[in-house]
């Protein structure tokens, strides 16, 4: 079954008032699909994504036809790998190509965090849909930007568990939230015990969502 492989933000602009849908999500921040050996390896990671079989997955650092990546469209090659749509959103010209920072991959700067989470905020409120987030927020539970963006959003994976560094995690970076402005809840948040595909590991949600407030 073919679905989408990334996003920014999921608007689930087609959700019937008052019904419910259920989803699984996934955000991995993938290390440009370089591992913690030093390999390469698109398709590993399309078979981590294609074995957890999620609806909608989050990917952050990935290259688009760079210098650096042979000039290979690297979220092509996973998202074939895991039997996936790609949607690619460049973000800046890096090295010849893209460089992607798709879905939600703020600055490791605090205070450019923190603007984005404020802008991240502003805009989302717009919709009346539920709305889900999820990426590498570059920022500890707790943090300013983290408390920020939880203004908004209800964050469903554990806070208590670690998603980095992938080898020896010792704190909590990914995330996947749902908007307050609905109900949702999150069943089967786990985050999975990848030690060398990527330098973080990945975070998977089985989500309900209504948009009945």
């Amino acid at each position: 079954m073919l679905r989408s492989a990334l996003f920014f933000l999921l608007l689930v602009s087609t959700l019937p008032y008052a019904l419910c849908v259920s989803l699984r999500a996934m955000t991995y921040n993938v290390h440009n699909a370089v591992g913690e050996d030093g390999v390469r390896d698109c398709g590993r990671i399309g078979a981590i994504i294609r074995d957890i079989a999620p609806d909608v997955v989050a990917i952050q650092e990935v290259d688009s036809m760079t210098v650096r990546s042979g000039n290979r469209y690297t979220l092509g090659e996973i998202a074939d790998a895991a039997m996936m749509i790609p949607v690619f959103a460049p973000a800046i010209d890096h090295d010849g190509g893209k460089y992607v920072i798709a879905c939600v991959h703020l600055s490791l700067t605090p205070t450019d965090a923190l603007a984005s989470a404020k802008i991240i905020g502003q805009e989302t409120a717009r919709y009346d849909k539920p709305v889900i987030l999820a990426g590498d927020w570059n920022a500890l539970p707790g943090s300013e930007t983290a408390s920020e963006i939880q203004k908004h959003f209800h964050v469903l994976n554990d806070l208590t568990v670690p998603t980095w560094p992938s080898d020896t995690p010792n704190e909590c970076l990914d995330y996947i939230a749902a908007g307050k402005g609905h109900m949702s809840s999150g069943i089967n948040v786990c985050v999975l015990p990848l030690t060398v595909e990527s330098d973080h590991r990945p975070v998977i949600a089985d989500i309900t969502l209504t948009s009945e407030k």
